[in-house]
């Protein structure tokens, strides 16, 4: 199925909305937990 224009503009609106709360040094360290247990559950 083609991405239509609003999925490829909320896209973007996700990109935009995760650099802002990267900059709380505690939705980061949250975020960045949550990343390396599901790569590592990915790995296995």
């Amino acid at each position: 199925m083609p991405a239509s224009a609003d999925s490829q503009s909320n896209g973007s609106f996700h990109d935009r909305r995760l650099t802002e709360r990267m900059a709380d040094p505690e939705f980061r360290a949250k975020f960045e937990r949550a990343t390396g247990e599901i790569n590592a559950i990915d790995a296995i």
